[in-house]
């Protein structure tokens, strides 16, 4: 039998004190899958495309190109008038207004908040906070939304998910955002339902493996190869190539879907995301809260990493450039997007005691 390589990882330091910051956001889960659909609000087009839970990312490109498409194919493809409203600035609002501008609509953005210079929260916070997109971890999984209820539904998440790989590939290829990378992920529970997912033709280079942070415990790791799209630098990055394309951002709140029929755009984009539960009495949509702790920024530590702890809980770690961030914890129907001190440091204590096992004493003088 072929022995398994042994790869020597850099073993993250953790030091309580040292925490930067937190990240706090709401996943806008829906039941029953993502809503992509047409209705007419009055003398309004609304083409809804909204409940990617935490998969927005992984197939929001792919979702707003269809969503663009069904815009076309009934509005006989070439509407005479060009200017379209897209309300939410999360992925999906973006990629909609990318691949619209792409199209020679003139698109402009409504939302009540933006991507920001940081997406760290404090505790305190009581004004806006960053927008979840810019919040989330960025690892390319097509999961964590309700993707394979019905054979049709599976069908259509394997080719959003598809043409949002191949997006990120592409622009990995031709150098056009720092933001993109390939990553690998070292899994010690089961990559099955990431297996699941993931379209059988995309290689992602599942190995088994033998990982060691000291050079001493040897760990049996699932690893595959990923995609990152680092919030803090890709979507700056790509709002500048929006602001290229000439598309206008405007913040504005609606509080009801009336609001909607005072914009001069006679066709809209919905992409609200959780915002949709209120604006359009959708009640399959709902929060899923997440929240992760931040650490010092550690350039050689490139790795993703999972593992399932003693006391039932897991522990994620994502190198993004703000800093070497941890998180699991999630929780279900909560609408407070604020960082909650007891999770974000039962999430650092936990980071602290796995790694630690790890580090050699410094011997005493």
């Amino acid at each position: 039998m072929k022995q398994k390589k042994v790869i020597k990882l850099t073993t993250p330091t953790i030091r309580l004190e040292e925490r930067t910051g937190q990240k706090a956001g709401l996943r806008p889960y829906r039941k029953g899958g993502v809503r992509l659909e047409t209705e007419m609000l009055g003398d309004k087009k609304i083409v809804h495309n909204y409940g990617h839970g935490g998969g927005g990312v992984s197939v929001g490109f792919g979702y707003s190109q269809e969503a663009v498409e069904i815009f076309e194919r009934e509005t006989m493809v070439y509407p005479t008038n060009r200017n379209i409203a897209v309300i939410g600035s999360g992925y999906i609002g973006l990629y909609t207004a990318y691949i619209l501008s792409k199209r020679g609509y003139t698109v402009t953005i409504y939302s009540d908040n933006f991507v920001s210079s940081s997406s760290l929260s404090q505790f305190d916070q009581t004004d806006s906070f960053p927008i979840t997109s810019q919040v989330a971890g960025g690892v390319w999984i097509p999961s964590f939304y309700e993707y394979n209820s019905t054979p049709k539904m599976k069908l259509l998440h394997e080719k959003c998910a598809r043409i949002t790989y191949n997006f990120y590939k592409n622009c990995i290829e031709n150098k056009n955002f720092k933001g993109l990378s390939y990553r690998t992920v070292y899994s010690v529970p089961s990559i099955q339902e990431v297996q699941n997912c993931i379209p059988k033709d995309i290689d992602m280079k599942y190995q088994n493996v033998q990982v060691t942070f000291d050079g001493k415990k040897i760990i049996e790791c699932y690893s595959y190869q990923t995609i990152l799209a680092d919030g803090d630098i890709f979507l700056p990055e790509f709002v500048s190539e929006l602001d290229r394309l000439k598309v206008n951002f405007i913040k504005k709140h609606f509080d009801k879907k009336e609001d909607l029929l005072q914009l001069s755009e006679s066709y809209i984009f919905n992409c609200t995301g959780l915002q949709s539960k209120f604006l359009f009495n959708d009640n399959n949509v709902y929060p899923i809260k997440g929240q992760l702790a931040v650490f010092k920024p550690n350039k050689e530590i490139d790795y993703f990493f999972i593992d399932d702890l003693p006391n039932g809980d897991r522990i994620v770690l994502f190198p993004l450039s703000v800093g070497l961030t941890y998180g699991h914890f999630a929780s279900n129907n909560d609408y407070d997007n604020k960082p909650t001190r007891e999770v974000i440091d039962k999430i650092s204590q936990n980071a602290q005691n796995y790694f630690s096992q790890f580090t050699q004493p410094k011997p005493s003088l």
